[in-house]
């Protein structure tokens, strides 16, 4: 039969034994997250997030990197790989921070393009913490939809 304690106190027991091996993870998460590993070019700490938005006549590549300069961006073109680049100037750092989520490092990105971009074509600016990259759609590649009427 069912036993309310005896079924408590195994739920107790168990509950007790989950929470100390999630703790004893998230710990170690915590350390490897905040201590400093992952913010020396491991991982999502050096990339910036893109987005890519087509348009009809061009495709616009978007980088959010607020609290970087304009002039230390770099951005090429060659062999079909559209490559931006930010280079932070080295600084001591002057304060200790207890909890740091923001590192306004050096980071690299690489886009690869195909026939659809003319890869001669690029323009760049930056405004508001916004690296915005427009590549001009090759026309002999993007014809429109055509659509077939059916007999």
């Amino acid at each position: 039969m069912f036993r309310r304690n005896q079924q408590s106190d195994n739920n107790h027991q168990q509950a007790a034994f989950c929470g100390a091996a999630f703790r004893n993870k998230f710990e170690k998460f915590q350390q490897h997250f905040f201590d400093g590993a992952f913010n020396e070019g491991h991982g999502a700490a050096s990339q910036v997030p893109a987005n890519i938005v087509e348009h009809p006549a061009y495709f616009e590549i978007q980088l959010f990197a607020a609290g970087r300069k304009k002039e230390l961006f770099k951005v090429v073109v060659e062999n079909n790989l559209l490559q931006v680049s930010y280079e932070e100037p080295i600084t001591e750092q002057t304060s200790e921070f207890r909890h740091q989520e923001y590192v306004a490092g050096s980071f690299n990105r690489a886009f690869k393009l195909d026939e659809q971009v003319l890869s001669d074509n690029v323009q760049a600016s930056f405004e508001d913490g916004v690296l915005t990259i427009i590549l001009a759609k090759n026309p002999e590649t993007n014809k429109p939809v055509q659509e077939v009427h059916i007999s």
